[in-house]
């Protein structure tokens, strides 16, 4: 197949990213929202694989958990449990975010609060 396509590029891989901010309700019933649905992706820089696979896991456990018990509200937990370990962080992030889209009316308004507001600089996490 790669000396069929000598090199070449057969497409692209794009689509919109939900960079809202983590949803309030990730159980509803019997269903769990992971990952892109659950708003796990992070506002600025747009990564949730880690967040996707450790909420997996977290559901994956609180699943067997309910099973075990035959008790599906025990599905509940998982949403604190997502909240304990992402909430603040992609809050913080979403937070960034607003005022990141705000300042980039100009030039220099983005230059001055760039800093604050990027993670690759110190100040971001302070």
């Amino acid at each position: 197949m790669a000396e069929r396509l000598c090199g070449k590029r057969t497409g692209y891989i794009r689509g919109a990213l939900p960079i809202g901010g983590l949803r309030k309700k990730l159980c509803c019933g019997n269903v769990l929202l992971v990952g892109d649905s659950a708003g796990m992706a992070d506002p600025i820089t747009g990564a949730g694989i880690n967040n996707a696979l450790l909420a997996g896991e977290i559901a994956g456990k609180t699943i067997i958990t309910a099973l075990e018990n035959d008790d599906v509200t025990l599905l509940e937990q998982y949403e604190s449990k997502i909240d304990r370990l992402l909430g603040i962080p992609l809050a913080r992030s979403l937070e960034k975010r607003n005022k990141l889209d705000e300042y980039c009316i100009t030039n220099e308004l983005l230059q001055r609060h760039l800093p604050e507001l990027w993670v690759t600089f110190r100040e971001y996490w302070s």
